[in-house]
């Protein structure tokens, strides 16, 4: 190869990183219109969660059955999956794909009617466990909690019931904001907070919910909040009075915040002048694989976290940021 050539490869080389960076420290310096979308579709249920692994129970005849997939057999300690995928952190879930939506379907995790028109055609969702002990030491609860971001205009909450609602039964979902990067929240930390919503669900098998300016009290003020700075919300089951009773199990079928994404100021957005290398990770079928036994902890470009572990999916195209626990970066583009 001639010097020509080899110089014109250096000169193309580094004027590509050079863009790359330039458009990096773009994506931290300036606010990006975007839409988060929590899809249930997009997640990979654990091999040790309910939807795959199931349960053994005992029948009236003394028999033991197993139960998986979208059986309504699950119990509380049944929602055994937390972590994190697509940006969104979970606790104490069971993730269902592909669920039978037909309402005449019974013993199944679908439940009710839902609304005719702007639901999910499939029945892929997130079913969030109960809230209990609500004040004491024995507090527990599931939650799903969004990428930070900034600048919130509108948000969209799909969510149906597990139990039916009726006269003497009321179920509620809390939406609350953290804004110091989910170490204390508007309600369940400090109870004299803000910004955070409040709402009752009206019917088993759907209720769409959608929060815009005026709309709400509270997401006025989670507005005012994103307006100030980074936030997150978290969504959750909680009882009427908080300081009894349960809170009852949720199915989130989506949730779309339209708002701005935020910058992270952590390191993860990664200075493009690093060494590339993929020896210790493999793509599959759109999914990041570990070859060592490092956890892997994929990022957008903007420094959102899409997820961590052995194995992180990813459902779209674009620019990736690959680290693990020992200091490897690469960044790929999937097309």
């Amino acid at each position: 190869m001639s010097y020509m050539m080899k110089y014109q490869q250096v000169k193309i080389t580094v004027m590509s990183l050079l863009i790359l960076a330039s458009f990096q420290l773009s994506a931290q310096d300036t606010p990006v219109d975007t839409t988060i979308v929590m899809d249930p579709a997009m997640f990979v249920p654990a091999d040790s969660g309910y939807y795959l692994a199931g349960v053994d129970k005992v029948d009236d005849n003394g028999i033991t059955q197993h139960y998986d997939k979208c059986e309504d057999a699950y119990g509380d300690s049944d929602h055994r999956e937390s972590g994190t995928q697509n940006g969104w952190e979970y606790n104490s879930v069971i993730i269902f794909s592909k669920c039978n939506t037909d309402p005449a379907v019974v013993d199944d995790a679908v439940k009710g009617t839902p609304p005719e028109e702007n639901w999910p055609t499939e029945g892929n969702m997130i079913q969030v466990t109960k809230h209990k002990y609500a004040l004491t030491d024995s507090a527990s609860y599931g939650y799903l909690t969004s990428p930070a971001f900034t600048n919130i205009s509108s948000l969209t909450v799909k969510v149906s019931t597990d139990v039916s609602i009726n006269n003497s039964r009321t179920i509620w979902m809390l939406i609350e904001a953290s804004l110091d990067g989910g170490e204390t929240w508007e309600y369940i930390d400090n109870l004299e907070g803000t910004a955070y919503v409040y709402q009752q669900l009206t019917n088993q098998g759907g209720d769409i919910h959608v929060y815009t300016a005026g709309s709400n009290e509270g997401f006025d003020d989670i507005i005012s909040a994103s307006q100030a700075g980074a936030i997150q919300l978290r969504f959750m089951p909680i009882p009427l009075e908080y300081s009894t009773g349960n809170g009852e199990r949720l199915k989130f079928w989506e949730i779309t915040i339209e708002a701005q994404t935020v910058a992270q100021a952590t390191g993860n957005v990664l200075s493009s002048a690093q060494k590339l290398s993929d020896e210790f990770f493999t793509i599959d079928n759109g999914e990041f694989i570990a070859l060592s036994n490092n956890e892997l902890r994929v990022y957008n470009l903007s420094g959102v976290l899409i997820g961590s572990g052995s194995r992180v999916p990813v459902c779209r195209s674009g620019l990736f940021i690959v680290k693990t626990t020992n200091g490897d970066t690469s960044k790929i583009f999937l097309k």
